[in-house]
């Protein structure tokens, strides 16, 4: 876990789940990620921290940790 003044960088938790796929599974939104945009089975998976607001403890955002074979990756954004 890491803790700012402002932010709570933590593991997910079952019900963050729903938030990352509210915004993910939107292809406008998805369009600067890899990829295509998530299914909620994804969502759920354990290699997605959540990034929280202290303010209102809502999750304004996600880091994803995993390893990518690069050549089978899309361009982010313009490709």
């Amino acid at each position: 876990m890491i803790n700012t003044s402002r932010l709570l960088i933590r593991h997910f938790q079952e019900q963050d789940s729903k938030s990352l796929f509210e915004y993910l599974s939107n292809p406008s939104v998805y369009r600067f990620e890899l990829g295509e945009p998530i299914s909620l089975e994804r969502a759920q998976g354990t290699n997605f921290w959540a990034v929280i607001l202290k303010s209102t403890q809502v999750m304004v955002g996600h880091l994803y940790f995993t390893q990518t074979d690069l050549e089978e990756a899309s361009p982010a954004v313009g490709g």
